[in-house]
């Protein structure tokens, strides 16, 4: 397997995990995005099945 068809399975795969995780992977990875710190902070709670907590918490802390 080559680098690019590599790296073009590991997105596949995050993606298809969003799915079984019941969300919206275009949801999930603009949330990614414009959370980088928060991300950076603590990576474990942006999975895809926890997500939303981590989401609601930065966009709570970004309010204030």
């Amino acid at each position: 397997m080559t680098r690019t068809s590599a790296d073009w399975a590991s997105k596949l795969s995050l993606i298809h995990t969003v799915e079984l995780c019941e969300g919206n992977p275009v949801d999930y990875l603009v949330a990614l995005l414009r959370h980088p710190e928060a991300l950076a902070r603590a990576p474990g709670e942006w999975m895809p099945w926890n997500y939303q907590q981590a989401l609601a918490s930065a966009d709570a802390s970004s309010a204030n």
